[in-house]
């Protein structure tokens, strides 16, 4: 039988694309490090690869509330302290301002301080933390406290709501990351301010009185902070997780996607060879097919 010089050509064009094909595959496993760089080159393995792909970016979601989570109540505890810091100055003065050898004048003056702390915890409960107020519950984008008589208020006034703000830091698992500003602070102002009136007013009965009441303050501020400091302690858990997961998830991902550089090399060889062998084999038919039309 007789075979056509078009068939040959045919045959031999299609065992050089194929070799080449293959060639370019290697190529490209060993330029991008990838064993997968398409479906076909393991269409389970692809499939496994797209979960595993979407497992992680959850996670990485998860990982970014984590961080957001952390952040409100790290200056929500931040602010605690400071407040912590004022309420014990003020008992510090109230016990000082109880003292029967003091006159009139003398607590009047101690009084002026008093005020001081007042406007300085005003402006904790009034702390931003970015553009969001911290303790407006969910009416984030308003100031939550306003005093009747600004630098010498007889009340402050609560504008937000008692709004509970959560962030879901895992799957199922949510925590709340603000404190609403009627849980602690209008009691601890009217508490210094009537610290400040009853010095004011020469009463010493009343300071005395106070300083029971700043310590209740003071108990009261301790216990939102243990709380927020548990808050913190599962966010961070959660954080822990969320980065052994991402180990995990990118170690499996690897085993799947990434390739034995090695051993893409000695492929890419193998590849190369076969493909210049098919050139020459090409070259050395057409030459005998030549021949033979020739004789």
């Amino acid at each position: 039988m007789r075979v056509s010089t078009n068939w040959l050509s045919e045959r031999m064009l299609g065992q050089i694309q194929r070799a080449q094909s293959r060639m370019i595959d290697e190529q490209g496993h060993v330029a991008t490090g990838k064993r997968i760089t398409k479906p076909s080159d393991d269409p389970v393995g692809t499939g496994r690869v797209l979960g595993l792909l979407t497992r992680g970016a959850n996670n990485n979601q998860y990982q970014r509330n984590v961080a957001v989570a952390g952040q409100d109540l790290a200056a929500s505890e931040a602010a605690f302290g400071a407040i912590h810091d004022l309420l014990a100055r003020a008992h510090e003065l109230s016990i000082q301002g109880a003292n029967d050898s003091l006159g009139a004048s003398d607590r009047s003056k101690i009084a002026l301080e008093v005020s001081e702390l007042i406007a300085q915890a005003v402006n904790v409960g009034n702390r931003q933390h970015g553009d969001r107020y911290l303790f407006s519950g969910h009416r984030t984008n308003v100031k939550p406290f306003t005093e009747d008589i600004p630098g010498s208020p007889s009340t402050v006034t609560y504008n937000g709501d008692t709004g509970i703000i959560e962030r879901e830091i895992a799957q199922g698992e949510r925590v709340d990351v603000n404190v609403n500003g009627t849980q602690f602070f209008p009691a601890a102002f009217q508490r210094l301010i009537e610290l400040r009136d009853a010095l004011n007013a020469d009463d010493r009965t009343a300071v005395r009185n106070s300083t029971g009441a700043l310590k209740a303050s003071m108990d009261e501020e301790l216990t939102i902070r243990s709380e927020i400091g548990a808050r913190v302690l599962r966010v961070e858990a959660a954080g822990q997780r969320h980065e052994d997961e991402y180990v995990l998830v990118e170690s499996m991902r690897s085993s799947l996607e990434d390739v034995d550089l090695s051993e893409a090399l000695v492929r890419l060889q193998t590849q190369e060879t076969t493909y210049q062998a098919a050139l020459a084999s090409a070259a050395r038919t057409s030459q005998m097919s030549l021949l033979d039309f020739l004789r």
